[in-house]
């Protein structure tokens, strides 16, 4: 049987290159450039490209510590659904990965889209009918990232301020016509609060939805830079531009079991929160009066500051999370904990807040079943995700003590890091 990659290639003679990807435990994107003839090569020979094993598990903060023995390869298995033309790189095409290490007992243990993969094989019949679309926040700075003299800022939600220079609204409308022609479904952009704009991308089943989010935010960040900017996903990018987050909406195609779906998220916000809140930066989005995560477990009908927000029967947005997290483990949690209320029948306790949370007494915000707060240090969801029984159930004890142990190294190497050089190291990497 003739490979997809012939078809494609036949398709798109001028490539020459394809980026074998993967996305590693730290949520960074990782790419090995092939050939053309050399991938033509591997797939005749039925092989696969070997990297070291420690590519999954490089903590943010310092590229060469591992925790992980020096010895070993991984496998680079491609999944051939996810190829794309890299319309913002035109001599390339990028295929996702599965990460895979045969020396151990389940070769998969490690990698965070099989993980996915898992969640969704496991539960085909309610899993087939969920939708995911993104929000993706980023904020655009200058070179120097001197952020005071600029002609044209982006000011605040939906302002067309900042929209009126030739740079910045023809590097959003290059970016957007690439993601509509690869397959993205792009709803909107817009600018979203200061120095940040917004890519609305439309419903796609789980995985690809992930996939094509990897795609959005590498072509966000390549056509920006060529138009002389930085854009950055980075939840606190400069002291003067907005918090960026990285909002999931989930519908869930038989909606008559809504509450149900909504109580298995509820129950596990908290688990939730700890992964998707996945750096010392992320907490400065977890505050109430802000329209970002709020503070509390709760949620609410069109509510934005909580983090869970219902948007409509059957569909919520999932607020608790950034660009630092893997999508990949955040989406398989999520959607984990959704079907373990549907499997489990479990009623929607909680009542829906229609307030921000600071504006309830306390003994109010208890009787409506509102009673955690979201981890607000790096350490605190550590310690969360540690405990967690759904973490642990969902990604088994090999991936959850590798993540885990990455996470640490980079709570270690930052205690001391101050917030602008963290910034600068964020907004390299994210």
């Amino acid at each position: 049987m003739d490979h997809p990659l012939h078809a494609f290639l036949a398709r798109h003679a001028a490539v020459r290159f394809v980026r074998f990807q993967w996305l590693d435990l730290s949520g960074i994107l990782r790419a090995r450039i092939v050939t053309k003839s050399y991938t033509l090569q591997l797939i005749a020979r039925h092989q696969f490209l070997s990297v070291a094993t420690a590519m999954m598990l490089l903590p943010v903060s310092n590229p060469q510590v591992a925790k992980l023995p020096p010895t070993g390869c991984a496998d680079l298995r491609p999944d051939w659904s996810s190829l794309r033309l890299c319309l913002f790189a035109p001599m390339h095409a990028s295929v996702m990965c599965h990460f895979c290490m045969p020396a151990l007992d389940d070769p998969f243990a490690l990698c965070p889209r099989s993980a996915l993969d898992r969640v969704l094989s496991h539960a085909v019949s309610s899993a087939n009918s969920l939708r995911l679309g993104l929000e993706v926040e980023f904020v655009v700075l200058p070179p120097d990232r001197d952020t005071s003299c600029h002609p044209d800022s982006i000011t605040s939600n939906s302002a067309t301020s900042g929209l009126r220079s030739n740079s910045v609204l023809a590097a959003l409308e290059e970016t957007v016509a690439m993601l509509e022609e690869s397959g993205v479904a792009v709803q909107d952009f817009h600018a979203e609060g200061p120095l940040q704009l917004e890519i609305a991308t439309g419903p796609l089943a789980p995985l690809e939805a992930v996939d094509a989010l990897i795609y959005t935010q590498e072509t966000v960040r390549s056509v920006f830079a060529r138009h002389g900017l930085v854009a950055t996903m980075a939840p606190d990018a400069a002291p003067s531009a907005a918090k960026s987050g990285l909002h999931i909406h989930i519908s869930l195609g038989d909606a008559d079991q809504e509450d149900s779906f909504l109580s298995g998220m509820l129950d596990n916000t908290l688990s939730i929160a700890a992964l998707g809140l996945a750096s010392m930066d992320s907490f400065v989005r977890v505050q109430d009066l802000m329209n970002a995560t709020g503070a509390w477990v709760s949620w609410g009908l069109q509510h934005r500051d909580v983090p869970i927000r219902k948007v409509a029967r059957g569909h919520w947005e999932i607020r608790c999370v950034d660009a630092t997290a893997n999508p990949y483990l955040v989406v398989a949690l999520i959607i984990a904990a959704g079907l373990e209320g549907i499997t489990s029948k479990r009623p929607l306790t909680m009542v829906g807040l229609s307030d921000f949370a600071t504006n309830y007494p306390r003994p109010q915000l208890e009787e409506a079943g509102v009673k955690d707060k979201l981890p607000s240090t790096m350490n605190a969801a550590i310690t969360i995700a540690h405990a967690s029984p759904i973490v642990n159930a969902t990604f088994g004890k090999a991936l959850s003590e590798a993540y885990l142990s990455v996470k640490r190294v980079d709570l270690e190497a930052m205690h001391d890091m101050d917030s602008e050089t963290r910034r600068r190291l964020f907004s390299a990497v994210f």
